[in-house]
């Protein structure tokens, strides 16, 4: 039986049926309150120095020391595409992290976009290796953390690994490893081997290998999916779930519905957006870690009237750079969501609720920051 999310109460309820939202294409311009660096990273991948393509994103403004997450990308069915690999692509992701009070770093691994050093994660899908495979993407994850760890910004106490398809699975076997100071692991659409839409090159091999996985970690992990997922099928996710348990590995999971289009791209669809950075945030706060302050937007929640309080909550669901306008008798509100630009979010989210209340109106929020009016 597929796992939903279940709809709450209180500040983490997803609604996706209102009809309030507004939604703006992505923009690339301003970075607002977050600090963006753009350089190669130098890590030590089996002995030898490698320049990886990187970029950090973190808070603007904090003093002293932050915890870490890395976010690990895909893998594409066609060879040809790992050139073509961008780093920036994953900058939203990294901003929803950043915005929790992560310190993000982003990296392409050898073989991908600008990152120095051939492919080494490759296998014949006649007979794959994933156990190889992984552990060479899962050390290349650890160059990383041990390069980090080492800026003056970063608390090495306390590291989240995030990870995308193929990412996501690496970030299983990162974890299998012991490695220092990760304290969870979130897998979005994790898995490999999927080659052609509904099939994989050895399905017994990939639940054999992420079982494994489970046997040698106790890292509380977040298992991402959506049911229509064309990589993994609900049914081989449930699988490679169960040999992880089974072996002992901490696994929460959840399969949400189906997305709009393909739901392996859960991570960047805004649709996909509004179920997994909820359970996001609860799979932090379970585990005590750093996500966006609940008790000022729920005073501001209170502050709101009927169809606009609605809004406020699918608006905490959303993803960043976004803000949130509301008319002065603060039933009628509006925002605008997953830009580059928060000035961009401020500027559309008050016209739009202007234009539709004929009124007069304010930003109350802007990302998780509450008061931002008087």
């Amino acid at each position: 039986m597929t796992t939903f999310i279940a709809a709450r109460s209180g500040f983490e309820r997803v609604l996706l049926g209102a009809a309030l939202l507004v939604l703006a294409p992505q923009a690339s311009s301003a970075d607002g309150p977050l600090v963006i660096e753009e350089k190669a990273l130098s890590v030590e991948i089996d002995g030898h120095a490698t320049a990886l393509s990187a970029m950090v994103v973190r808070q603007a403004g904090v003093a002293g020391r932050q915890p870490l997450a890395i976010v690990a990308h895909g893998s594409p069915r066609d060879p040809d595409a790992r050139a073509t690999f961008d780093v920036r692509a994953m900058l939203p992701t990294a901003r929803d992290l950043a915005h929790r009070g992560w310190l993000v770093v982003l990296f392409l691994r050898r073989g991908f976009g600008s990152s120095q050093g051939p492919f080494a994660e490759g296998y014949s899908c006649a007979q794959p290796d994933y156990r190889k495979a992984l552990a060479t993407a899962a050390r290349e994850i650890e160059a990383v953390r041990a390069a980090m760890e080492r800026r003056s910004d970063v608390d090495a106490t306390r590291v989240l690994g995030v990870g995308v398809s193929v990412g996501g699975a690496a970030m299983l076997a990162w974890a299998s490893t012991e490695p220092k100071g990760v304290v969870g692991i979130v897998s979005l659409s994790g898995g490999t081997g999927a080659m052609k839409p509904g099939s994989n090159c050895d399905e017994e091999a990939l639940v054999s290998a992420i079982g494994s996985y489970g046997v040698r970690s106790r890292i509380p992990t977040l298992w991402l999916y959506a049911e229509n997922d064309t990589f993994f099928d609900p049914r081989m996710v449930k699988r490679m779930h169960a040999a992880y348990a089974q072996a002992g590995g901490v696994a929460e999971m959840h399969i949400f519905g189906r997305l709009n289009e393909d739901g392996h791209e859960l991570w960047k669809r805004f649709d996909g957006n509004l179920l997994w950075l909820p359970a996001l945030d609860r799979f932090l706060r379970t585990h005590g870690l750093p996500t966006w302050e609940a008790e000022p937007l729920e005073r501001i929640a209170k502050r709101l009237r009927g169809p606009a309080r609605d809004v406020f909550r699918t608006y905490l669901a959303a993803p960043t750079e976004k803000a949130f306008a509301v008319s002065g008798d603060r039933s009628l509100a509006r925002f605008w969501s997953q830009v580059g630009d928060l000035e961009v979010a401020r500027r559309e989210s008050l016209a739009a609720c202007e234009r539709d209340s004929g009124g007069n109106c304010e930003i109350l929020v802007e990302d998780f920051i509450a008061g931002v009016a008087k």
